[in-house]
């Protein structure tokens, strides 16, 4: 939603929620249980974490740990991944305040280096996993949109400094890359507006090589430091 991209198919809803105090163990068993009645409710999934007011404006950190709910788990104490800088930098420019301060008066942190250093070793972490991890399927028109859109939002992060949603980074690929990956960048579009099945090996497998080929360029372009 903050990204102006929710597509009721396929997005969850991020949060994060600010809390005035580390939350006790009967804090969180409470917050566990409203998690579990969330997820018997209609309607998409919420993922996201908790953290103090007082240290949302200490540089992010994504071994930092926090309770989060992640995929219809929650963990009370563990290293919050999403306590990066990408979402530090979706939080300061494009968080929407349901309740309490807006993202400015927050004091959020503003570090593009650490964004870059971030999305660089993303790429070459699990990003570069993944191909290896799914290049022989399933053939899911889904997992393919959502590998190679998911690729895109980094490759755009380290060329413009900005972070996408999915659909804008891939109409900005369009742009970027030669023709002859438009096919592949325009069913990952479509597919993310939809909800697909099953497609043929072949086409799943050159869109996770567009994933390795997105990756090898981006870091050619932007390498480790």
């Amino acid at each position: 939603m903050a990204l102006g991209d929710f597509q009721p198919a396929h997005s969850d809803i991020d949060f994060i929620a600010l809390t005035s105090r580390r939350p006790s163990p009967a804090v969180l068993r409470a917050i566990e249980a409203a998690h579990r009645q969330l997820s018997t409710e209609p309607g998409p999934a919420f993922d996201g974490f908790y953290i103090d007011r007082d240290r949302a404006g200490q540089p992010p950190d994504p071994s930092r740990v926090l309770p989060y709910e992640l995929a219809g788990r929650f963990h009370r104490r563990s290293a919050c991944f999403e306590a990066n800088p990408a979402t530090w930098a979706i939080w300061r420019e494009h968080g929407i305040a349901v309740r309490g301060s807006a993202p400015e008066a927050l004091g959020l942190t503003n570090d593009p280096a650490a964004l870059m250093r971030f999305e660089q070793d993303n790429l070459a972490g699990y990003w570069t996993d993944w191909v290896v991890a799914n290049w022989a399927g399933p053939a899911d028109a889904a997992r393919a949109s959502w590998g190679v859109l998911g690729v895109l939002r980094l490759a755009h992060v380290l060329a413009t400094g900005q972070v996408p949603s999915k659909t804008a980074a891939g109409r900005w690929a369009l742009a970027r890359f030669a023709s002859s990956w438009h096919p592949i960048i325009t069913e990952a579009l479509a597919a993310r507006r939809q909800d697909p099945g099953p497609m043929p090996l072949a086409r799943y497998q050159a869109a996770v090589d567009f994933v390795a080929f997105v990756i090898a360029e981006a870091r050619l372009d932007h390498p480790l430091r």
